[in-house]
């Protein structure tokens, strides 16, 4: 081991595999070298960052993976490019999970992420952090990515009655500083037993009742300045705009005050500066209270609420 220098191994493929309650249909993985391969039997918290930094890996594949315990799972799985704290591509497709008991199941057609990197020292912070149960400023470590993206995710939960499901959403993040979280066809509702104000009132305006998300995040670590944008909007319904802007706000202090359970650092620290909050009815309004008096037999007006 000590004398190893070259890669571990080219490539190693196994097909049809079947343990127990797990079966793979195929397992590839390609180009694997450990530089520091002699810590293999010795790994731990003190020297596992250093051992993951030897690693580099081409590529890894499962393809139709199987497993049932209390829930049926199976997907597809691609890794590529893995270098020290860089992973090129991250590929998770044909996701699905069943529970036994309650039949709540999740789908997700695609999960990837593209160019993640960390930054050693904060794995080496954070472990440093458990070692010595002790709080460290991490905020000065860098992670970057690309872009996450999620197609067609599909949530249902039987026992709640609730079905929640999109048909994309796009994430990236910029060295801690700039975030921006992109959904697109959001649906959201009961399952079964839907209400019939909201049903009847959607029919009426002609809306597909899916809503497109997005939400701008800044933070400035030398200005300890910070700004979110959340818009949220539907089609023939209406759409709001949030806007929160903050001062004094310090990431690392917060994140402190968050490790120690303090719960009162925003209303000693951090300042408000702007908050605006901005509607823009397309129909919505006016339709949901005519259609809670025809429902309710009542009449909503400026001066209250009668019985018909």
């Amino acid at each position: 081991f000590d004398k190893y220098k070259g890669n571990l191994f080219d490539k190693i493929i196994l097909k049809n595999i079947n343990a127990n309650a797990t079966k793979v249909e195929y397992f590839e993985i390609k180009d694997v070298d450990i530089k520091k391969i002699n810590q293999l039997f010795s790994i731990n918290l003190s020297n596992l960052s250093e051992f993951i930094d030897s690693i580099s890996i081409d590529k890894i594949y499962l393809k139709n993976a199987y497993t049932i315990g209390e829930g049926e799972l199976s997907f597809s799985l691609l890794l590529e490019n893995i270098n020290r704290f860089n992973i090129g591509s991250l590929i998770l497709s044909q996701f699905s999970y069943i529970d036994q008991v309650s039949d709540s199941r999740a789908f997700m057609e695609s999960f990837l992420l593209k160019n993640l990197n960390f930054d050693k020292r904060l794995i080496d912070e954070t472990i440093n952090m458990i070692l010595i149960n002790s709080y460290s400023d991490l905020s000065e470590y860098s992670t970057k990515l690309d872009l996450l993206r999620i197609e067609n995710f599909e949530l249902i939960l039987e026992e709640d009655d609730i079905e929640f499901k999109f048909a994309k959403m796009d994430g990236t993040t910029n060295n801690n500083e700039s975030t921006k979280i992109v959904f697109r066809d959001i649906y959201l509702d009961r399952k079964n037993n839907k209400n019939p104000i909201y049903k009847e009132v959607i029919k009426k305006l002609n809306s597909d009742n899916l809503y497109d998300l997005v939400w701008d995040i800044e933070y400035n670590k030398s200005k300890k300045t910070s700004f979110n944008k959340l818009k949220l909007q539907s089609n023939n319904l209406f759409e709001i705009i949030l806007e929160i802007s903050l001062s004094n706000y310090d990431m690392n202090s917060f994140a402190q005050a968050q490790y120690l359970n303090d719960q009162n650092y925003f209303d000693s620290n951090v300042k408000l500066n702007n908050f605006i909050l901005y509607y823009d009815d397309d129909g919505f309004a006016k339709a949901l209270i005519k259609e809670i008096e025809k429902q309710e037999s009542i009449s909503i007006t400026k001066e209250g609420i009668e019985s018909e």
